[in-house]
Parts: C-alpha cells; structure tokens; sequence
C-alpha cells in the first residue's frame, strides 16, 4: 500500500509541476515512445512470442503497427487536438473571446490486458500523453515476459516520475485502486470490471471499460460462425469469447437447427473429416483460458464438451 501510494504520489507531484502540459513536452514524449517501438521491436515480439506464441506477420500487425499507427495519429492531430475551439457566443458575450480550452486531467490509471499485451496497453498511453496527464502503468501480470519488458523499457524512453510502471498481480492492482486517479482505463472481464468502477467510485473517478462479457452461448448459435470464430480466436490468442464452443461443434447440431448445411460442416467438423490445424497462439500461464471446454481423443482431434465416444454415440443416432 505505501509503495502505491509513494508511486502515484510522485506521478501526482510531477503533474502538478505543469512540465507535461506543454505541446512541445507532449510531442517530445510521442517521439521518444515511437523510437522505443521501432528501436526496440525484435524484444517486444520475442516478448509477446513467450507469453502468447504470437509470432511473425500475425504479432507485428496486431501489436507494432497498432500502436506505431496511434503514434502517428496523435502526433499529426495534437496541434489541432490541443488547440482552443471557438464556440457560438450569446448577446452577453457579443464583445469577448469565447472558446473551449481543454485541459489534462491529472493522474491516470491504464491497467492493460493479457491477450493484447503491448497495444492494448501502449494505445490508451498515446492517448493520455498527448492529452497531458500523468499515467500509471499496470500491464497484465499473465503476459508477464511482456509485462516485465515495459517496464524495463518505457523508464529508458519516458519521464519516469510522469510515466511509472508497476508489475504484479491481484495484490497490486487492488492497492493502485485504493488510490485516488483522474481516470482510470481497463481492459478485461466484467468481473474485475465492476472491482474497478466499484473502486473507481468511492472517489468519484471517470472509468473507461473496454468489456468482455463471458459466458457459454449455446452450441448451435456458435456454430455458424465456427470458421471465424477458430480464426478469431487465434488471433486474440484464445480470449475470444465464443470460442470455447465453437472450436468443434456438433454436427447434430448443425444438421438439427441449420437445414442445410450439414453436409459442408460435415466436411470441416465431422469427427471422420477432422481438420488439423496449425499451431495457434496460446497463453503458455493460462491455456485454461482458450480451452477450458475443449477434451482430446488422444489423436490430434479436439472437441468440445461431451467426450469422443459420446460425440459418436450422438452422430450416429442423428
């Protein structure tokens, strides 16, 4: 708790010093984060290669590009962004200037998630530098090669008393939310959701949630979309939703709530026509997560809920 407290407490000070509401502290800052991005690319992928098995095309696109894409949006548009925006005046303000000044909010809170370790916490970090504010940093403690790398990292790009990290899990991330924060931005579940806003609350603090919602939707829903779903999930690395059921689904089922188009789901998820597929990015700390409801028969083939045999049992009497 009191080295919480020491971190926000500087970050706070550092704010209120006014050194990060200049354009030219903004940009400056901008520019250092996108030399660390390019300068030090093959480290963050090899990070995101141990944590989730992203790797090649599928990691650059999804985690360099997105961000260096934010960086450069940020940079070109903050002058506009930060400019005073002239408003309609009234006949008691016929004979002033009148505008809207935007002002930096203080002290934010960024708590990053697991399956987009990098981007999803360097893209809300964009935005808070270039608006002004003093950010704590807290990326997801299951991606922990990554989350150990920005750490390491933004202290040798960034101010470091504006921009600090901390690492940890549970403990660590409920002591930041004892403490008061000006914003605080989170990606994940709805669970920990609701922990956040229910903190973020007692001071009164604006919360913004990128949420997903759980929950097992049922086989036959799935499973028209099970092409897209298998592609979906590898590419968030298993935190898509819907995947736990619809990796390979009944084609019962199919044939009971789809008329029609069994026979080519025949092709793709019948048991005797079983795709194989290629390797997929995988949390290596939390597979548990991608395929909590998927078994094996030993051979290569997965499938979800009910074992092979009773997948057979089920096919034949249909």
């Amino acid at each position: 708790m009191e080295r919480m407290q020491e971190v926000v407490g500087r970050a706070r000070a550092a704010f209120n010093s006014g050194r990060c509401r200049s354009l030219e502290f903004r940009m400056q800052q901008l520019k250092a984060l996108e030399r660390m991005v390019r300068e030090k690319e093959e480290e963050i992928l090899a990070a995101i290669k141990a944590d989730l098995h992203k790797v090649g095309h599928n990691a650059y696109s999804h985690e360099i590009l997105g961000v260096l894409g934010e960086l450069a949006l940020a940079m070109d548009k903050l002058p506009s962004w930060a400019a005073p925006q002239p408003v309609k005046k009234h006949l008691l303000l016929m004979r002033d200037e009148a505008y809207v000044c935007l002002e930096p909010l203080g002290v934010v809170l960024i708590i990053g998630a697991w399956n987009y370790p990098f981007v999803l916490t360097m893209q809300p970090l964009i935005g808070a530098i270039a608006a002004g504010n003093a950010v704590v940093v807290k990326p997801s403690e299951i991606s922990e090669n990554t989350a150990q790398l920005v750490a390491d990292l933004l202290p040798q790009y960034l101010d470091r008393e504006l921009y600090p990290v901390v690492t940890g899990g549970a403990a660590e991330a409920t002591a930041l939310l004892t403490q008061r924060f000006d914003h605080i931005l989170y990606t994940g579940n709805s669970a920990v959701g609701k922990i956040v806003m229910a903190a973020a609350a007692k001071h009164l603090t604006p919360v913004t949630l990128e949420i997903a919602h759980g929950g097992e939707a049922d086989e036959a829903s799935c499973f028209i979309g099970a092409p897209g779903s298998c592609w979906g999930g590898e590419v968030v690395a298993g935190a898509f939703w819907g995947l736990r059921v619809s990796v390979a689904c009944l084609v019962c089922v199919a044939r009971r709530q789809c008329p029609g188009r069994g026979p080519a789901m025949d092709r793709v998820f019948c048991p005797a026509h079983t795709v194989s597929f290629p390797p997929v990015c995988l949390s290596t700390n939390y597979p548990h997560r991608c395929f909590s409801g998927v078994k094996g028969d030993g051979g290569g083939n997965l499938w979800t809920g009910p074992s092979h045999s009773d997948h057979e049992e089920r096919r034949r009497s249909h």
